[in-house]
């Protein structure tokens, strides 16, 4: 094939001096473009050979998500309408965006085909998830709102405006962003040999900065004994054998479900011997890739374990709880509902008891690299999404919540000592040692609730936490000069 190459010519006298003068590739006669300046000649000859010549790279000079917007604009006007645009226009859109015009299938095409290929390679538990999350299930579901809708018709606003105004915000655009990451053929995990987008544009949206910042909730050790004191009841069928496993272990509800309802796993994964450990397989997480991990039975817990074994089911119900749900639904309700919002439009209490096992365990091994190990998820994630800062959890508090809680708390009313002043400090010297002092100011909360502190007055807790953080804001200070 040959080149084409566009030749420059100055006419004087005329209004448009400069001439542009080519033979395309496709044509037999020359076309001629006369131009004001010498760069604007010098700019569309460049334009002319690299459409040609399909050179043309456009990530060079312009933002693509800008561009494709654009775009979008002009493919779906009548070409009459269109005539008014620059070449480089269209050329642009067709470089950017055509993906072969009537060939483009509607987004629920797409998703059949994205869980024929997720079926093979995670559990059943994360299809329905992802169902429910932006497939067809749910009611606020991505593909049950717009699954009529092309790929190349979902802009980045669009995408971003869909994530701002629903629920679950971080599951649902984790959820979305790996199906564009699959239809942009740009996905690890998940093979596609035959992507219908050239830009993945869930790459710029971002989570909502409001959610990003909410505090993780977390429960306090008196909150915990009361929860274990209340559901040891025939009122809540005796469910606190489950709710202390899964504070213990950090497996949310339906995986504590999933644990104990399959006789491949339950006892047979509960080894007490020297050192007593519970054996999470690979194939039981939901995440692919995730290499089977041990969680720890520290002392308080193994005492509750061998007592669960020996006396039974009918006692310690752990295989089968009558009416699981609704009595765990209940008893988060009386516990956290009075500083909680627990509802379907916001619960803040979802996940507490992960949230609790990996802020405990984060402060009680003195390093987050365990707390990684043990509940199988990123350092970074657990900064940013399950690790509350807010003090209330201390290291001391941690200490008490692995050793100190144990059966008795099952039968009798139990008072856990209150957080003390220099435990406080004594916890922001220890963030301030792991992470930098930005995060310690962004993430430290001044915000106790009643329960916390009975014994020192809420303005002494924080008026101690103002004056520690001060001292860390004057030292950022000097530093930055």
């Amino acid at each position: 094939m040959r080149q084409v190459r566009a030749s420059i010519c100055k006419f004087e006298g005329r209004k448009s001096p400069y001439r542009v003068r080519w033979k395309p590739s496709n044509a037999k006669n020359y076309k001629t473009e006369w131009k004001g300046t010498k760069k604007e000649a010098n700019q569309r000859k460049q334009e002319i050979e690299e459409y040609e010549n399909g050179n043309r790279d456009l990530s060079k000079e312009l933002d693509f998500q800008e561009i494709r917007e654009a775009q979008l604009k002009l493919k779906h006007t009548q070409n009459d309408r269109a005539k008014g645009k620059s070449i480089s226009y269209a050329v642009d859109w067709f470089l950017e965006n055509f993906q072969g015009g009537d060939e483009i299938l509607e987004l629920k095409a797409y998703y059949k085909e994205y869980q024929k290929i997720k079926k093979g390679l995670v559990t059943k538990h994360t299809l329905n998830s992802d169902q429910q999350l932006i497939g067809t299930k749910g009611t606020y579901a991505f593909i049950n709102l717009y699954g009529e809708k092309k790929p190349t018709e979902c802009s980045r606003k669009f995408l971003q405006k869909y994530i701002d105004e629903h629920e679950s915000k971080f599951h649902r655009l984790k959820a979305l962003r790996a199906f564009f990451n699959w239809m942009s053929g740009e996905s690890s995990k998940y093979y596609n040999d035959n992507p219908c987008l050239v830009v993945d544009p869930m790459k710029k949206v971002i989570l909502p900065k409001k959610y990003s910042d909410q505090p993780t909730e977390v429960a306090t050790n008196q909150e915990f004994a009361d929860l274990l004191k209340l559901t040891h009841s025939k009122e809540y069928n005796y469910t606190a054998a489950r709710w202390a496993f899964m504070f213990f272990t950090g497996m949310r509800p339906s995986e504590c479900e999933r644990f104990w309802s399959s006789k491949d796993y339950g006892w047979n994964h509960v080894d007490f011997n020297h050192p007593p450990h519970i054996k999470v397989p690979k194939k039981f997480t939901r995440k692919r890739g995730q290499k089977e991990r041990m969680i720890p039975i520290r002392s308080g817990f193994l005492n509750m374990l061998k007592t669960f074994k020996s006396e039974g089911e009918s006692k310690y119900p752990l295989i089968d709880v009558k009416n699981w749900k609704r009595k765990y639904a209940n008893a988060r309700k009386e516990i956290w509902g009075k500083r909680m919002t627990i509802s379907s439009k916001r619960d803040d209490a979802k996940d507490i008891t992960r949230h609790t096992f990996i802020t405990n365990l984060h402060l009680y091994s003195g390093t987050i690299a365990e707390a990684s190990k043990e509940s199988g998820t990123s350092e970074q994630t657990l900064i940013d999404h399950y690790i509350n800062t807010s003090c209330k959890i201390t290291k001391t508090s941690a200490e008490y919540f692995f050793e100190k809680i144990d059966l008795s708390a099952f039968e009798q009313k139990i008072e856990v000592p209150k957080i003390k002043e220099s435990q406080i400090e004594e916890t922001i010297d220890e963030f301030s040692n792991r992470y930098s002092q930005e995060i310690v100011l962004k993430t430290l909360s001044t915000e106790y609730d009643d329960p916390l502190s009975k014994s020192i007055t809420r303005g002494k807790v924080e008026a101690k936490i103002q004056k520690v953080l001060e001292k860390y804001r004057e030292k950022l200070e000097k530093d930055k000069e």
